[in-house]
């Protein structure tokens, strides 16, 4: 079933602003239809769009999507984009789900905001906790993405004030001396019929969602926003290549969960070989590098496995400087295009903060 919520603004040029945003869509890989009435339709994905229709001096915004947090994401893209181009009209946005409150309200959070309660820890292996959390609405995160974000007060003396909605529809983030410190993360496994989630955390210091790890007991709480994003591997590939540093490792193991059970390939990781129980059950050959080794080698074995299985997808997530290095060998020397190819940061060595959370 797909939900839905419309919006109308008053704009002095809709012809203009609508060129812009379309033009802006392009960039980040969206293109759209024209219906031959004036309105045209953005795919955003198989099971949710955007209809923008313009009259002499309005455009309506119409948005579909199967689940409370896509439709969520989706308006506020709209509310987002629109703040660059026409601010008065962003600001008087109204959208025909939501109750007609002006102002921020502190009593209505985001629908992709949950918060967690922390049940369980343990180490699964050297390097690597795994956090179990309480969530009551866990049945919500088992679709639409395995992407998060974790959230803390940054200053950890003050209670946490979390987001909440703005009566556009965008969220409201709480400022200067309430800002919260936010980090990617992945979901390692919901149990929705526990209300248990699992994220796992690379051990390391100086991360202040990684020391609030350590330090953490039962009953404590942080927030989370999300699912989103999450690759997938094209059902038509043959031959794939992996590679995943040690943040990377709960992404890297959905990843081979989804693969089609035709492909083969070779899978590079930072995983301890003791510890391959950590994937779900593969075919593909999984050559191990020690952790420290990992940055130097990576790319060495990936360019020498090309040799044997030539592949036509790619896929790492990592540290910034291989994922730049790499997003240019699967290019130029694997030929491999859009959909095809995937070499993504992770963090960034030398970065203060949070530079090793496990994505």
């Amino acid at each position: 079933m797909s939900l839905e919520a419309q919006t109308t603004v008053v704009v002095a040029d809709p012809g203009s602003v609508l060129g812009a945003l379309l033009e802006h869509l392009k960039s980040h890989d969206l293109n759209h239809v024209d219906q031959g009435d004036g309105s045209v339709l953005i795919p955003i994905d198989e099971d949710s769009r955007i209809l923008v229709s313009q009259a002499p001096q309005t455009l309506t915004f119409a948005v579909s999507a199967p689940s409370p947090n896509k439709l969520f994401v989706f308006k506020e893209g709209v509310v987002r984009h629109l703040e660059e181009l026409a601010p008065e009209a962003a600001a008087s946005i109204r959208w025909s789900d939501n109750p007609q409150t002006e102002g921020a309200n502190d009593d209505i959070r985001p629908p992709n905001f949950h918060l967690l309660q922390l049940s369980g820890k343990r180490e699964i292996f050297p390097g690597m906790l795994r956090l179990t959390f309480d969530c009551k609405t866990a049945a919500s995160l088992q679709k639409d993405g395995i992407h998060v974000k974790l959230m803390l007060p940054s200053d950890a003396a003050r209670a946490p004030q979390w987001p909440h909605v703005a009566s556009n529809g965008a969220t409201l983030w709480p400022k200067d001396e309430d800002e919260l410190h936010v980090r990617y993360y992945t979901l390692k496994d919901v149990r929705a019929d526990l209300t248990e989630v699992d994220i796992d955390i690379v051990r390391h210091q100086g991360g202040m969602i990684a020391d609030w790890a350590e330090r953490a007991v039962a009953g404590d709480s942080i927030g989370l926003m999300g699912p989103g994003g999450g690759e997938r591997v094209p059902q038509e590939c043959q031959s794939v290549l992996l590679a995943a540093d040690e943040t990377a490792l709960p992404a890297l193991a959905h990843l081979l969960g989804t693969l089609p059970k035709t492909c083969t390939g070779h899978v590079v990781t930072a995983l301890p070989e003791a510890s391959l129980d950590y994937f779900p059950e593969t075919t593909l050959p999984i050559t191990c590098l020690d952790s420290k080794d990992f940055p130097e080698k990576v790319e060495g074995s990936l360019k020498a496995l090309a040799g044997d299985c030539a592949p036509d997808f790619c896929w790492f997530a990592g540290e910034h400087d291989n994922a730049q290095s790499l997003r240019k060998v699967f290019k130029q020397e694997f030929g491999l295009g859009k959909g095809r190819q995937y070499a993504i940061s992770y963090w960034k060595r030398g970065l203060s903060g949070d530079a090793k959370g496990t994505a």
